[in-house]
Formats: structure tokens, sequence, C-alpha cells
């Protein structure tokens, strides 16, 4: 959380994905699904604000990689093509997740999710 409050997001996420607490890509989703009842009752009680907080920092980092493709262009903008490919692949899996999981999630967090993950289109 503190990495989210200081905005550095890539740091935030690289320690999300270190941990490997929810899905990077559609192909993970089912696994996070099946393993929600084996987390924590702590870390099941915050799933909400750290979902929110992953999506708004896929969020910030699609929008610096955009920022990127557009200022640099040439093998940057290649770069940036790929990493928002990743990024959006990454909110849908999250939108994904809090839909299938949204019994133990508050009950406006999916929509929070899929507003955010509209942005990235």
């Amino acid at each position: 959380m503190d990495l989210f409050l200081e905005n550095k997001c890539k740091e935030a996420l690289a320690v999300l994905d270190g941990i490997d607490l929810l899905p990077q890509n559609e192909n993970e989703v089912s696994r996070f699904v099946n393993g929600i009842s084996n987390l924590h009752p702590a870390v099941r009680k915050v799933t909400d604000d750290v979902l929110l907080n992953t999506m708004e920092c896929v969020k910030r980092e699609y929008i610096q990689r955009k920022n990127e493709a557009v200022q640099y262009g040439g093998n940057a903008q290649t770069n940036a093509n790929r990493d928002m490919s990743v990024l959006r692949a990454r909110a849908q899996a999250l939108v994904s997740y809090g839909i299938q999981v949204s019994s133990a999630l508050r009950p406006n967090t999916p929509a929070q999710l899929s507003k955010v993950e509209s942005a990235l289109f």
C-alpha cells in the first residue's frame, strides 16, 4: 500500500507479482478464484482495496506507456504498445476476477474495476 501511496506503481505491481496475490492475465483467473477461500482472513478483508489500488496502478502505468509511445515513437513506441497490451490484459483479468469473486467483495467493487478498465480502451 505504501508504494501505491508513493505513486510507485511499477514497484507495487512487481511486489504483487512476487507474492502471487492477483491474476496477471485471463489464464490465471480461475486459479485465483479457486484460491480465494485459502487466503488469510486479514488478506480477504482488504481484497477490495488491493484490487482497486492494483487497477489504479495498471491505469497509471498504461497512461505512462501511452505518453511514452506518443513522445518518443520508433522502438519506444513498439515497446510501449507491447507493454500497453500486457497492461490491458492485466486489467481484464482483474475485472474477471472481481466479478467471479464478487460475493467476497463490497457490492460496488466489480463496477469500479470495470470503470477504471474502460479507460484503457
